[in-house]
């Protein structure tokens, strides 16, 4: 507790003052990792032991959170809101974008022990403005210009991001920070608040066409409606409008990896979600993931996410 307190910015509050500042306060994983000049992502997966309230300034620019998992609720200026896994309908999960001109400052309130999973993304005003629309990103200078907020559910897509987002933020040796980005653009470029708020053109990741965009957007939607029944790259292409090498190519441009590569990664990251959210076992979720085998899909899979598909299991029960 004593190393959270000592956080620069960042204000402890406990709601039991009985409690010692030796106490382990929280547990787990936690990764840190800032992009260029003006993005940081942060990714959070830990056992919290008791109820507080955390305050800390946020810069200038937007902010995007997302809780995967928790009782947490989001206090900024009058804005309140709360991320509730059991409340949320049909289990779809929410994602909160934040824009101001000027520092805020925010409130994060956790209710008791829990296990907390989240990831958040802070990207300055400069940031937004080079790497969207070309520069011409709509948004005020003005510093006076008051906070605005913008909360929307988490498409298939979006959610898929996020997995790949946490993924890389995780991975040991670091990734390639191109690759890391451009998933962070697609991600952003999707939002209610980036539609809002800059040009129409704002979704062109830089280096492609707005023809390549288009051609990668119907594949991967072509893959997402097809991933428990496999196509062929050439099948994939055809619906994207474009040829089976000029495929290939997009994809090792855009994801570094192969369309067959993006597909096996889409499906194991399905199985992930079905074991963390415990509605597989690892039998099932092998066979969600395409193989036969568990021993296999157990060997696959710790070779892409560091850990075991039991290890998950055991975590989430603990």
């Amino acid at each position: 507790m004593d190393d959270f307190r000592r956080r620069p910015g960042v204000e402890l509050q406990l709601a039991d003052a009985s409690i010692s500042p030796q106490s382990v306060l929280m547990q787990g994983h936690f990764h840190q990792r800032a992009l260029g000049e003006g993005l940081v992502l942060r990714f959070g997966d830990s056992r919290e032991e008791c109820a507080y309230t955390a305050t800390a300034e946020l810069d200038a620019g937007l902010c995007c959170v997302i809780f995967l998992r928790g009782d947490i609720e989001i206090r900024i200026a009058d804005f309140h809101h709360r991320f509730d896994e059991t409340r949320m309908e049909n289990g779809v999960k929410k994602l909160l974008t934040m824009y101001s001109g000027s520092p805020q400052t925010m409130h994060r309130i956790s209710r008791g022990p829990q296990q907390v999973r989240y990831l958040s993304i802070a990207a300055s005003e400069r940031w937004l403005k080079s790497r969207f629309s070309n520069g011409q990103y709509s948004v005020s200078d003005n510093k006076f210009v008051p906070p605005r907020f913008f909360s929307e559910s988490l498409s298939q897509q979006k959610q898929l991001l996020v997995w790949e987002i946490i993924q890389q933020l995780s991975r040991v040796p670091q990734t390639n920070p191109l690759l890391l980005e451009s998933k962070v653009i697609a991600l952003l470029a999707s939002t209610a608040a980036t539609e809002e708020l800059s040009d129409p053109a704002r979704s062109l990741v830089v280096g492609t066409t707005t023809r390549e965009r288009q051609c990668f957007l119907r594949a991967r939607e072509m893959i997402l409606q097809n991933a428990s029944e496999p196509l062929s790259v050439a099948e994939i292409a055809r619906a994207a409008g474009t040829s089976a090498t000029g495929l290939q190519r997009l994809f090792r441009k855009l994801e570094g990896m192969s369309v067959m590569e993006y597909a096996r990664r889409l499906r194991m990251n399905r199985a992930l979600d079905a074991l963390r959210s415990r509605s597989m076992n690892v039998q099932q979720a092998s066979a969600l993931a395409g193989f036969r085998s568990p021993a296999n899909f157990a060997t696959a899979f710790r070779k892409m996410f560091g850990f075991s598909p039991r290890e998950i299991l055991t975590a989430d029960r603990n």
